[in-house]
């Protein structure tokens, strides 16, 4: 078994034990992370993350319980007793402080397993799970918007997502989208449209049809070239000598597609050794997954549990006998 330590976490202390009670001390997590433009956007949105949780009646989503500021000058007289090597710089920094869970990263859980089955149960259950958690955030006009290999972890053979620092909340008046493109680092996880308005954002300048070609063939390139995938790019003729503004508003036409965009990179990155299987399933489940991740946002549709549901339905024996030599195999 892979350790189960979640490295982003910095583990400084355990909290005391409650005063005239006899419970043994809880442990919490500590994170410090830099006073930004993100972790600001983070704490925002938390209460409502938190909200998801307790109305649910179980974990989805893994996030800090509370958030402080703290400067360097307080490190050595606080009782969390930091070491101030961890912080590097003179800016001021924010310590989050969360629930202390045995979590440990999903994808490095799968490849942990010994048993076949456990696998392709974990595979299945972990994919639907995962919908379930996306399906709840869209309900609620969520975007987790940085799904990834990093931020899905396993708690009691349960996915949950965490690190909500990129996510946005679609009701949230004058949130800075400029700011957000501007700043946000993307990834193969991320849809080619956000690599259009960062562009677009970032050089200050309308797109001709010249930068859309340059920006969608190199993506390609980069992410999505395994995939076999046609490279059309008429829908994108729309962003041409368009302000910012008006292109943002067309991407977000399809903010509902964003996450599961993302899930369906993941599961790609994770199918990849099955890739030369003839199973059927397989073979049915990548097709559900790269359709996921069309280029052109308007081709995706949404995410849809019914359509992955009638997949299983249509298991054979067979299938699944072949399923599980895969994956001993992989």
């Amino acid at each position: 078994m892979l350790s189960s330590t979640i490295y982003f976490f910095h583990d400084f202390s355990e909290s005391e034990t409650k005063k005239g009670t006899d419970t043994k001390p809880v442990k919490d997590a500590h994170h410090i992370v830099s006073n930004n433009f993100f972790s600001i956007n983070e704490i925002r949105i938390a209460n409502k993350i938190r909200d998801l949780n307790a109305k649910n009646g179980m974990q989805r989503f893994y996030i800090f319980d509370s958030s402080k500021r703290l400067k360097i000058g307080e490190i050595g007289s606080t009782h969390l007793h930091l070491d101030p090597n961890i912080v590097k710089s003179n800016a001021n920094r924010i310590l989050l402080t969360f629930p202390k869970l045995d979590l440990v990263y999903f994808d490095a859980y799968l490849a942990s397993l010994s048993s076949s089955k456990k696998y392709i149960y974990q595979l299945i259950e972990g994919y639907r799970s995962l919908l379930g958690s996306i399906g709840l955030l869209v309900s609620n006009q969520i975007i987790h918007n940085s799904l990834n290999c990093n931020t899905i972890v396993l708690h009691k053979d349960k996915p949950i997502l965490t690190n909500f620092s990129k996510s946005i909340d679609i009701t949230e008046a004058g949130f800075n989208w400029s700011q957000y493109f501007l700043l946000r680092k993307l990834d193969r996880f991320c849809p080619v449209e956000f690599y259009l308005l960062q562009y677009q954002v970032t050089n200050n300048q309308e797109l001709s049809m010249y930068n859309i070609e340059t920006i969608i063939k190199e993506f390609f390139k980069d992410f999505l070239n395994d995939l076999k995938l046609d490279i059309n790019i008429s829908y994108f003729t729309k962003y041409t000598n368009k302000p910012f503004a008006a292109n943002l508003l067309e991407a977000l036409k399809y903010w509902k597609t964003w996450d599961n965009y993302a899930l369906s990179m993941v599961y790609l990155e994770i199918l990849n050794d099955f890739k030369r299987s003839d199973n059927k399933f397989i073979s049915d489940f990548m097709k559900l997954l790269v359709g996921y991740t069309n280029l052109d946002p308007s081709k995706r549709g949404l995410f849809s549990l019914t359509l992955f549901e009638e997949m299983l339905q249509h298991i054979d024996l067979k299938d699944f006998r072949e399923l599980i030599s895969n994956a001993t195999n992989k």
